[in-house]
């Protein structure tokens, strides 16, 4: 199912894309690839997956509710209390910091974004069995931040029809754009990419609110993008062919040139560059299955590199999506705000 159809978030970018660049474009995206230079080219665009074991700091789990799955309600997120949703019992948020997840319940296609921060332990759903809206298991999360939206009723801009202040920087919409195992494997993205940067200035639609501000960082604001920025690579569908890529990078590629990268986060891991969200494994383990992508990303020549960091798992594959491609810096471009707006329908977008 393609979620939000018809709005910005499944909308191949228009062919005068070109015609429409933010001021300093190219300046910005070029800053923003390379960290201003701090990033060495076969580390553009590095994305982590997580290897199978007990932690999966690196991304955040999606679960699929269904009608044999117990009922939650949601009890602590100031405006959305008193809402339910199938939940497989026991889901856990990610174990990173900040702790998040994503649950879409197939019986109503109403989809829930959790967020927390800084607990000092994993923060999982307690385990239930319950089967009536009466005898609903509480979340018992203290919910920094969540959204409920519909997945099939889009679009939804500004975190959905129930939002405090958002689950990420775009609202629910955010979780749309996370790389799922099964389309990367399938080798087809129909949608943008969301990735995070080092730091950013203010923000821009769809973004609601900014993330961590550059001025707090130390970095120069002026080649550093607003959150909610747009980037995009100007490669032709026959220029991407010609590339040779492998079966991981090629369809990261493709969609970065149909349909963009949103920014909608920072990271203050070393020389961010274009990191993309992927999917979590959580939904596999707490199935008790091993996800797909660990053995076809090594079948590709991917291979768990070990990481030095006591609350991170002890290895993580590295996906460099933007390395190694011809003359990147001079393809890789940073849209007008306007052109989401377009996308969107929305007044004031490109003329």
């Amino acid at each position: 199912m393609v979620p939000y159809p018809g709005s910005l978030w499944t909308k191949p970018l228009p062919a005068d894309i070109m015609s429409h660049l933010a001021p300093n474009s190219d300046a910005i995206a070029q800053c923003t690839l390379t960290d201003c230079g701090a990033a060495q080219a076969q580390y553009y665009g590095q994305s982590t997956v997580s290897t199978p074991g007990p932690d999966d700091w690196s991304s955040y789990p999606r679960y699929y509710g269904n009608a044999d799955d117990p009922l939650y309600v949601l009890d602590d997120c100031g405006v959305d209390t008193g809402l339910f949703f199938h939940i497989p019992s026991g889901a856990c948020l990610s174990r990173s910091a900040d702790h998040g997840f994503f649950a879409w319940d197939q019986t109503s296609n109403k989809t829930l974004g959790l967020y927390t921060c800084c607990a000092d332990d994993w923060v999982c759903l307690s385990p239930c069995t319950a089967t009536t809206e009466d005898t609903a298991c509480p979340l018992g999360i203290a919910n920094e931040a969540c959204g409920v939206s519909d997945w099939t009723n889009g679009p939804a801009y500004a975190g959905g029809d129930h939002w405090n202040f958002g689950t990420n920087s775009l609202g629910n919409a955010g979780w749309s754009l996370h790389v799922r195992y099964n389309e990367l494997m399938d080798g087809v993205i129909l949608h943008p990419l969301l990735a995070v940067t080092k730091c950013t200035v203010g923000n821009v639609f769809p973004a609601p609110y900014g993330t961590y501000e550059c001025s707090l960082s130390g970095d120069d604001p002026s080649t550093r993008p607003p959150t909610g920025s747009l980037f995009f690579l100007d490669y032709s569908d026959a220029e991407i062919d010609a590339m040779g890529l492998a079966a991981w990078q090629e369809p990261l590629v493709r969609a970065a040139a149909r349909y963009g990268i949103y920014i909608s986060d920072t990271s203050n891991y070393p020389t961010t560059s274009f990191s993309l969200r992927f999917e979590g494994r959580g939904a596999y383990d707490l199935a008790g299955v091993t996800a797909p992508i660990f053995a076809w990303l090594e079948s590709q020549g991917i291979t768990p590199v070990p990481v030095d960091n006591p609350i991170d798992d002890d290895s993580l594959y590295f996906l460099s999506y933007l390395a190694n491609l011809p003359d990147v810096l001079n393809h890789i471009h940073l849209a007008d705000p306007c052109m989401a707006r377009e996308q969107a329908g929305l007044p004031d977008g490109c003329p």
